[in-house]
């Protein structure tokens, strides 16, 4: 994904805002019907890119990439009719940073401007539901 914006009036030339130069997507599946057991692992990871873009004052500010891992297992119950489920989402709980690259070397370090940091937690949820 190469998309650039460019202007040789504003000498700007930078990937669009919002748009990572890779993503990566892994799901791993067991689903055993016989028994009614079924889980789920999930990775994703998107590159560097920009969530607000700067101007001739205010560099822009660039997310970094984080890994995500989610987990799911579920059992069918009640003849097949209901099924228990549990999910566990961002396992690794990784600080979501946000930061002006001051240094222009295209990754997060000390010489940068740290924006933002937020951590969003990992999510646990438990449920059952049932079909008629």
């Amino acid at each position: 994904m190469k998309n650039r914006v460019t202007d040789a009036e504003t000498n700007v030339d930078r990937p669009m805002q919002g748009q990572s130069p890779y993503t990566v997507n892994v799901s791993l599946q067991y689903d055993t019907e016989k028994s009614g057991w079924s889980s789920t692992v999930l990775f994703n990871m998107i590159g560097r890119r920009i969530l607000y873009v700067g101007n001739d004052q205010v560099p822009p500010i660039w997310e970094n990439p984080r890994p995500l891992l989610d987990f799911q297992v579920a059992k069918k119950v009640l003849q097949n009719k209901g099924e228990i489920k549990l999910n566990i989402s961002d396992i690794l709980n990784r600080h979501a940073k946000f930061y002006h690259d001051l240094n222009n070397n295209k990754k997060y370090d000390s010489a940068d401007a740290l924006a933002i940091d937020r951590v969003t937690g990992t999510n646990i949820s438990l449920t059952f539901g049932y079909s008629f």
